[in-house]
């Protein structure tokens, strides 16, 4: 008895010139064994030399030489060549396809070192003419900004594909190219296609860094930078001596949110100041905060003072509202005066209840032995009961009040509540084997989990926290690298799927959970 296992790879060319292929070798047991290599040589399409298409472009676009690399190709570029510390720069990776099918389009990866890289916008599609031929073009377009000063190379870019190819052709690829085009981007690839993977890649470019100068910079400036805009209210404008006062500031506009904190009071004196809740929406961040004025002579809300860097004009920029008129009045006074019933005070005058204060006693009077009072042993359970459930009400009044006035103690508390139970969902998928759901569901857990225990904003929850806010923290660099793993992989689930294996997705789930282990019993 004989058997073999025959394994066929489907080559697709993407260049002419001539190729070796192998060998290939495997190992059985204590021997190795090792084939032959073959060679292929691949010609230019005689349909592209007898149109006599140029070799080059001026521009800095693929000339059409005939080759899938002219006809399937990948550009990455930025507006601009500089930028200051923190400016949000788009960046955008352009997929060029002519004559071809395609399927199967992932998003694109591309290089940052030195930058913050946002998650890509839905891509667009459209088409676009390049030396005389019109492409089909898919655009994904992502926001980074700069961490640090420097010189620093944004890709090189790469994006992966299929590409559709009829079956009835595969033996003279590419020269059967001419067949397919014209067919749209996306042909009826189940009447006799194959898909052939193709990855496509760009080149990578320099981009500086600039420092914000140190001139002109406010004492407020927290480093935000952009085009921003500024409104405040505060209200109500009538209160009494220690009634709340909620300030309402909105900063909307273009530019980098994640470092814009809370406007500045000019002044604090004479209010009991409260931690400002935070809102964080699309181009829109909304603070609001609760102040106590804490006598009557105050007669206006302080300005409230936000400060930016505009990277167009290369100048910071200050922004006031206020200050807000206020009317503060006295509190309700409840006065009890206590008096005695007695006709008079020792050595001293009549006493009217509830209009003379009493005045000490000089003397005690006459004594008399007070008579005992018992009380049994099942009568102090009993007394004991009124007093425990005083304290046990107002521990838990004491710990609602705070719960509804101090948010971050809030998140605090339901953090590790709110990351047990995503880790339950999460488990429960890694089970059956969901691989999109399951890296999902860890992402989202890891940043609200990290939102709430460092009272970030979960929307602006990124990998570049890890640097920027964890690790000043004195957090473990073998939990700093988990974290960074966790959301590399979370990425890879996005954009590679294909590279998601079961035992991966379980490495994840365990450091997921160590790493909320690790917070929970640290004090960071």
């Amino acid at each position: 008895v004989s058997s073999s296992v025959t394994h066929i790879f489907l080559l697709l060319p993407v260049k002419s010139g001539k190729f070796q292929i192998g060998p290939f070798d495997f190992q059985l047991g204590q021997d190795r064994f090792v084939s032959n290599a073959v060679t292929v040589e691949v010609g230019d399409p005689q349909a592209a030399a007898a149109a006599g298409l140029p070799s080059a472009d001026a521009s800095g676009a693929p000339a059409f030489s005939g080759g899938i690399g002219d006809r399937v190709f990948l550009t990455l570029e930025a507006s601009k060549e500089k930028v200051y510390l923190n400016e949000i720069l788009p960046v955008t990776v352009r997929l060029y396809v002519l004559g071809i099918g395609a399927r199967d389009v992932q998003y694109p990866e591309f290089a940052h070192e030195g930058f913050s890289r946002g998650e890509f916008v839905q891509p667009r599609q459209y088409q676009q003419s390049v030396n005389g031929r019109l492409f089909n073009v898919v655009e994904f377009q992502a926001q980074i900004f700069g961490l640090r000063p420097g010189v620093f190379q944004i890709g090189p870019a790469s994006l992966k594909l299929n590409l559709l190819i009829p079956r009835q052709e595969r033996g003279r690829v590419p020269a059967g190219w001419e067949q397919v085009f014209d067919r749209g981007f996306f042909p009826d690839f189940f009447g006799g296609y194959e898909a052939y993977p193709y990855e496509a890649k760009a080149s990578a470019f320099p981009l500086t860094v600039l420092d914000l100068p140190a001139e002109g910079r406010p004492q407020d400036f927290t480093g935000a930078v952009g085009d921003f805009r500024f409104q405040a209210t505060a209200s109500p404008s009538e209160v009494r001596v220690g009634d709340p006062v909620t300030l309402k500031a909105i900063i909307e506009g273009q530019g980098n949110f994640m470092p814009v904190a809370a406007p500045r009071l000019q002044s604090q004196e004479g209010f009991k100041v409260y931690d400002p809740q935070v809102t964080q929406e699309p181009q829109r961040k909304v603070f609001e905060q609760v102040i106590m004025p804490q006598n009557e002579r105050i007669a206006s809300v302080p300005a409230l003072v936000f400060s930016f860097f505009d990277p167009a004009a290369g100048t910071y920029r200050t922004l006031t509202q206020g200050p807000f008129p206020l009317k503060v009045t006295a509190s309700a006074d409840v006065s009890r005066v206590v008096g005695s019933t007695a006709p008079a005070a020792a050595g001293g005058r009549e006493e009217s209840f509830g209009r003379d204060i009493v005045y000490i006693k000089e003397s005690l009077g006459p004594l008399s032995p007070a008579r005992g009072v018992g009380i049994g042993g099942f009568a102090w359970p009993v007394q004991a009961v009124p007093p425990l459930s005083f304290f046990i009400f107002a521990a838990l009044r004491a710990r609602s009040r705070r719960l509804e006035s101090d948010v971050k103690f809030a998140r605090r508390l339901r953090a590790p509540r709110q990351a047990r139970q995503g880790l339950q969902k999460a488990g429960k998928l890694l089970q059956e084997g969901q691989a999109a759901a399951f890296y999902d569901s860890v992402f989202l857990v890891l940043r609200d989990y990290l939102g709430d225990r460092f009272h970030l904003s979960s929307q602006a929850i990124t990998v570049s926290v890890i640097d920027e806010v964890i690790a000043p923290r004195g957090v473990g660099a073998q939990t700093l690298a988990d974290l960074k793993e966790i959301f590399t992989d979370c990425d890879t689930a996005r954009y590679a799927p294909a590279a998601i294996t079961p035992s991966r997705m379980k490495d994840v789930y365990e450091k997921l959970r160590r790493v909320i282990d690790t917070f929970e019993r640290g004090k960071f």
